[in-house]
């Protein structure tokens, strides 16, 4: 184990200005910062991490310092309740750290699990509890379940991510472990996160594919002639650049209008829960949209969701079978719904769109004094015009008799292949 020279300080008035104000330690060093208001509370701060402590003595006089987390997984403020609960155990003649040490022996990765689905990941965004589940459901548990937390290592994690197929998967489960033995970390559950020394096992490229103006034509062809409420989804994907999950999860309630230069034209509210950035997403429709959605709503019924679900309550959520059929019938290629969206920025930029309008049609996040004109907003004409002139380009290819032509679908309302598999596409 390595031995670390530590810096005693004098007591300070930690505040949340402070306690980011405090500069990391040269490597094998570490200082610790007193806490005035709170005896025996602080800071550890060293190369890397800030933790959280309480140093006491025990009812027989032995020394000892509590771990209560790491800083910034465990506010000041928490930490500082963490410290006084911890105190007032001392004096009715408890020991804290040994306390945790004998809990921390009896905890499994089984029992980390279920608090970390309780207490963290029900808090997420449904796409993302999904995509954490079915790692945790396949290998987290199945691999480390029966083991106790503190005694997981690092190889047991390579070996865990040895046995996920793909080059992409893998990263995403040491990704998903990382993050439960950080939380198990931050309640002082853990001492350590196995996962932190780790490097993801595959390098990832960041995806380049913009499909051409005649793989576009030959896509949209291909899904207009299916009998798919998923072939509507491909439409407005290119159409609008929306994200995957944000478009399957709309409901009929969030198409509306929004006023643009005092006139109202019709739009989708997407809602902050929906959104990847957390907050509400205009979409304003143009002419080629509006006859998509037209179309859509003939089909869909009079339910609640845009892309109502035949085999459960909720709505379509994968169409990765739909899309691998739609590659075979179009004969292209290598290409996913993102990758339609994707096309959709680039057409806008070829089109002469300015970056910043790009960014709001994409629902990207934008900063500073854009974000707040784009709040008020300001560019409600400019974004009228860039979705337009998207719609009039798609036109241009596919011919106008194309944009939704046909209003028949299969029963039962969905090709049966979209729900066999729980990819994301």
């Amino acid at each position: 184990m390595l031995a670390f020279e530590e810096t005693p300080m004098p007591k300070v008035h930690l505040t949340d200005a402070k306690v980011r104000s405090l500069k990391a330690m040269p490597p094998g060093k570490q200082r610790s910062y007193y806490d005035t208001k709170v005896p025996g509370f602080g800071m550890r701060v060293g190369s890397g991490a800030r933790t959280w402590f309480l140093r006491y003595r025990t009812p027989t006089g032995t020394r000892r310092r509590f771990t209560l987390g790491r800083y910034p997984d465990l506010s000041l403020k928490k930490a500082r309740e963490q410290a006084i609960i911890a105190r007032g155990r001392l004096a009715t003649g408890d020991d804290p750290a040994a306390k945790t040490a004998s809990r921390r022996r009896a905890l499994t990765v089984h029992s980390l699990v279920e608090r970390y689905r309780r207490d963290h990941l029900a808090k997420l965004k449904p796409e993302t509890q999904k995509g954490y589940n079915i790692l945790l459901d396949r290998y987290i548990e199945p691999c480390l379940g029966r083991l106790e937390v503190e005694a997981v290592e690092p190889m047991d994690l390579h070996e865990m991510v040895q046995k996920v197929p793909g080059s992409v998967q893998p990263n995403r489960c040491l990704d998903v472990a990382s993050r439960v033995f950080s939380f198990a970390v931050a309640l002082g559950l853990a001492k350590l996160n196995p996962a932190a020394s780790l490097k993801r096992p595959f390098r990832e490229k960041p995806r380049q594919r913009v499909l051409s103006d005649d793989e576009i034509r030959a896509v949209w062809l291909s899904a207009a002639a299916s009998n798919s409420l998923f072939r509507f989804a491909i439409q407005l994907w290119i159409l609008t650049g929306m994200r995957k999950s944000e478009l399957l999860a709309l409901e009929w309630d969030h198409v509306s209008t929004t006023q643009v230069d005092g006139q109202p034209v019709p739009a989708i509210h997407v809602p902050a829960r929906l959104t990847k950035q957390g907050r509400d997403h205009l979409v304003i429709l143009s002419r080629q949209a509006q006859r998509v959605l037209e179309a859509l709503r003939t089909l869909s019924g009079d339910g609640r969701w845009l892309f109502p679900s035949p085999l459960k309550s909720g709505h379509l959520s994968s169409p990765l079978s739909y899309v691998s059929d739609l590659r075979e019938d179009s004969g292209v290629d290598g290409w996913s719904p993102h990758d339609l969206r994707r096309t959709a920025s680039t057409i806008l930029g070829r089109l002469g769109i300015q970056d910043k309008i790009n960014d709001l049609v994409l629902g990207h996040k934008i900063r500073g004094v854009l974000a707040q004109h784009y709040n008020h907003h300001t560019y409600g004409e400019e974004l009228r015009d860039a979705w337009q002139a998207l719609g009039d380009h798609i036109e241009g290819l596919v011919g106008a008799a194309q944009i939704a032509p046909r209003l028949s679908l299969a029963a039962p309302n969905d090709e049966p292949s979209a729900s066999r598999s729980s990819g994301t596409g």
